[in-house]
Formats: C-alpha cells, structure tokens, sequence
C-alpha cells in the first residue's frame, strides 16, 4: 500500500513535469516570434517619434499663436466696449451743450 502511494505520487509529478516541459517548448518555439515582433515594433517607434515630436512643436506654436490672437482679439472687444460705455454715458447728456 505504501509503494501504491508513492508509485501514484510519482506519477502525477511526472504528469506534472510533461506538461511543464510541453509549455515550455511552446515557449521557446514562440520567443523568436515575439521577438521578432518587439523589434518590429521597437523600429516603428524609431521611425515616429520625431514625427510625434515634431507635431508637438507645430501645436504647441499653434497653441501659443491662437491664444495670443484670442487676447489680442479680447483687448479689442474691451476696447470697444469701454468706448460704447463712454459715448452711451456722455451721448445722453451732450445734447444741451450746443
């Protein structure tokens, strides 16, 4: 009964190893895929990231232009309305003066 035992134990170990050695096959016929793969990708990076760079630049000129002419345009409107203030403001009362 006791050899029973370890003669079952044993086998299921030895199960235990073949399906650990069958993953790790399937591993290794995997690895030069993946390999491949992290290279191709590693290359594509290569070949953007100046670009992404470069568009960083392009936007954060245009990011820098729009929001100069937005307070240049609400310096203008202000303007205007500071003016419109001052005419409706002294426009009620000059009518006496001439």
């Amino acid at each position: 009964r006791n050899l029973s035992e370890i003669g079952q134990r044993l086998d299921a170990l030895q199960d235990c190893r073949d399906q650990q050695r069958m993953s790790l096959r399937q591993l290794s016929h995997q690895m030069p895929e993946v390999s491949n793969k992290l290279d191709q990708l590693w290359s594509q990076c290569q070949y953007y990231f100046p670009r992404v760079k470069e568009h960083d630049v392009h936007f954060s000129f245009f990011r820098t232009s729009f929001e100069t002419h937005k307070q240049s345009m609400l310096d203008y409107a202000d303007g205007l309305d500071q003016r419109e203030h001052r005419a409706s403001a002294g426009g009620g009362g000059g009518t006496g003066k001439h």
